[in-house]
């Protein structure tokens, strides 16, 4: 066992270090002295293998997940034709709008569906009505959409630019499933040199705080890009803490 070595180091140093405070012990009294430093030291022993078990257990996961990652990259690239039935099953996108980009947007879009299901609104028609009825509901959306997240991520690049650090990160599940696109994040500080040093290497976790801006304009039109006809989104996650899971 490879910690055996300091604990017995230890063994024989508190042994030096009592041997004058008890110089008229007899033989029994120093055996059970010695017996009671050796349970001590097994119990630490234990402590110590336990601690490395955990730390490897840790790791084994840190390794399981950066595969699974790197797997869910190379199938995106893929052609369709040759993804499985199983691969092509689409992720479930969590409900919580602060659980990702992609769930703030699926948000964004139930709310838009909610409110003006009803209405049919075609390319090059500009319906007045609908755009004096949209530009307060974007308001409340944004209000509702402006607060904390807290976010498991896998950092593939990050990039110092002086004061901040902009990272390109993919938000997973507990599965380890990517959840939508990547996004890009930024934080400062030590929380910045953090995020450089995960770079392409762990999956850490992350808290933030999200601010979105949606912007109605005919210039938007109805395109498949955007969160709602005429309805532009604008999203930015600035990252005030990060660790290690």
């Amino acid at each position: 066992m490879r910690f055996v070595m300091l604990p017995f180091a230890l063994m024989l140093a508190a042994i030096a270090l009592a041997a004058p405070a008890h110089a008229q012990d007899s033989p029994a009294q120093l055996r059970q002295q010695i017996e009671r430093l050796t349970e001590q030291i097994a119990e630490l022993e234990a402590e110590v293998e336990r601690a490395t078990e955990r730390i490897e257990k840790l790791l084994d996961e840190n390794r399981r997940l950066r595969e699974a990652v790197r797997e869910g990259g190379a199938a995106d690239r893929a052609p369709a034709d040759d993804q499985t039935e199983s691969e092509s099953t689409e992720i479930e996108i969590p409900d919580d709008p602060f659980a990702a980009p992609i769930a703030m947007r699926r948000y964004v879009e139930r709310q838009w569906e909610q409110e003006f299901g009803d209405l049919t609104v075609s390319e090059g028609e500009v319906d007045t009505d609908y755009l004096r009825a949209v530009r307060p509901w974007t308001r409340s959306v944004q209000r509702d959409l402006n607060g904390d997240f807290t976010w498991r991520v896998y950092v593939h690049r990050a990039e110092d630019q002086g004061r901040r650090v902009v990272a390109e990160v993919q938000v997973l599940n507990r599965a380890g499933d990517p959840l939508g696109d990547r996004v890009e994040i930024e934080a400062l500080g030590q929380v910045g040199r953090l995020l450089l040093a995960a770079a392409s290497d762990a999956v850490i976790l992350v808290d933030g705080r999200m601010r979105v801006q949606l912007d109605v304009s005919v210039q938007h039109g109805v395109g498949d890009d955007l969160v709602a006809p005429y309805v532009m989104i604008e999203d930015d996650y600035d990252v005030r803490a990060a660790r290690y899971e």
